[in-house]
């Protein structure tokens, strides 16, 4: 194998790892993204006047959705 070879195989590594780590982080980000809109669904659809039982295990059978 030629010195040409292993730097193309390298680059090649290199790159593989770059793709990995960047869709790894939209990832992550896709998450923390999904989070917030259902937590702020969730707080849109809960009447804060009116924390009754169901509501109360509406949210609680929400956040269960998250463990």
């Amino acid at each position: 194998m030629s010195i040409e070879d292993m730097q193309a195989q390298v680059q090649q590594v290199v790159a593989q790892v770059q793709a990995q780590h960047l869709a790894e982080q939209q990832m992550r980000e896709n998450e923390k993204n999904a989070v917030a809109h259902y937590t702020t669904a969730l707080f849109n659809s809960v009447d804060i006047s009116d924390l009754t039982e169901p509501a109360v295990a509406k949210a609680e059978s929400f956040l269960e959705f998250f463990d």
